[in-house]
């Protein structure tokens, strides 16, 4: 059996401990982040009067992963190269956009990240594509040694 914190090997009987609200079987390096629990288990006692009845399995629902809208790396290049096809010069281009013309320095040098609604209104006076949408994945992590994902994987943990 493996540790269900930090996913080592575990010798002997585990150690059933309560952590965060959660009842975990633990080795005894693991242990000390919670308290012991006596006499857990997932099914009732016998002779304890309560009948123990399944409970109707339910499929999780699914996490909806967050959308990140990211602007393109080469952004400044984008916007310098659209503005001058159209034959503007920075100060025009700024009165058009309602901006000064110091912030189309600054994005045209690529020392100003366009905001979303300032990548919008880009996009939108230049005919050209500014934002890209990145799904948000969960960073490669380590799994123990059956393969399985432990609290321990994913989480660091505090040397004392």
């Amino acid at each position: 059996m493996e540790c269900e914190v930090c996913g080592k090997a575990i010798t002997g009987k585990p150690l059933e401990v309560k952590i965060e609200g959660s009842l975990m079987r633990t080795c005894s390096g693991c242990a000390r982040f919670g308290t012991e629990e006596k006499g857990w288990s997932r099914l009732p006692q016998r002779g304890s009067g309560s009948r123990w009845a399944p409970q109707p399995s339910r499929k999780p629902r699914p996490e909806p992963r967050e959308k990140v809208i990211e602007v393109v790396e080469d952004y400044h290049e984008v916007v310098r190269r659209a503005r001058e096809m159209r034959g503007l010069n920075r100060e025009d281009f700024a009165k058009i956009m309602n901006e000064k013309a110091s912030v189309i320095v600054r994005l045209e040098s690529g020392n100003l990240v366009p905001d979303e609604k300032l990548a919008r209104k880009l996009e939108r006076l230049l005919d050209i594509k500014l934002l890209q949408v990145q799904d948000e994945t969960l960073p490669e992590v380590q799994r123990g040694k059956r393969g399985e994902l432990t609290i321990g994987d994913v989480t660091k943990v505090k040397k004392e």
